[in-house]
């Protein structure tokens, strides 16, 4: 794991990483920290950090320790982050930055910005067509194809955004809807996906 991080370094500059509950664990965190890579994920719910957060009003920063679930004994000590999000719902982050109080609400806005990986991946699948061959090259083609057409569909929503003079997070134009223009304008409605090889 050590080699990864290191590598993407010298390529990318790391501001920082938003990570979802899956890579919470202690010998991610205890990586990043070495690396230098400042992170923030949200705090699952485990019995130590629930107790900590019970009877407490956001915004609040607390250390919190971290085992391993395993029998090697290791841990490691986090910031354990409580805020108020835009709905006024309390949600609870870890990271190594030293943030104070009044900054808590940014690391709310910066996770937040994360979730449009999550909609890349979902809306990749409105673009997809689909199959049910088994061949790896039409399988392929049809991954690549959605890409191109979802990242077709980001360009005219940042077009439209720019001559509309829009600056807003959601798309100008909804991807079914883009789809269906496509399908319209280029006369795809009639034809048949290609034969399964």
């Amino acid at each position: 794991m050590t080699n990864y991080p290191t590598l993407s370094q010298e390529r990318v500059e790391i501001g920082i990483l938003c990570m979802d509950r899956g890579f919470y664990s202690v010998d991610v965190f205890t990586t990043l920290n070495n690396l230098g890579i400042k992170y923030v994920t949200p705090a699952k719910e485990n019995p130590n950090a629930i107790r900590q957060m019970r009877g407490v009003f956001p915004p609040q920063i607390r250390p919190l320790t971290i085992r391993s679930p395993t029998s090697d004994n290791k841990s490691v000590t986090v910031n354990l982050v409580m805020v108020l999000d835009i709905e006024k719902e309390k949600r609870a982050f870890i990271t190594n930055m030293d943030i104070d109080r009044s900054k808590t609400k940014e690391l709310s806005r910066l996770y937040s910005k994360r979730w449009g990986i999550e909609t890349a991946y979902r809306v990749k699948n409105d673009f997809r067509p689909k199959t049910t061959s088994k061949n790896y090259v039409i399988r392929l083609f049809y991954f690549l194809f959605s890409v191109c057409l979802y990242n077709l569909w980001e360009l005219v929503n940042v077009i439209l955004a720019l001559v509309k003079r829009i600056d807003s997070e959601t798309p100008v134009i909804a991807a079914k809807l883009f789809g269906t223009i496509l399908f319209r304008v280029f006369g795809f409605k009639g034809m048949n996906p290609p034969p399964d090889v």
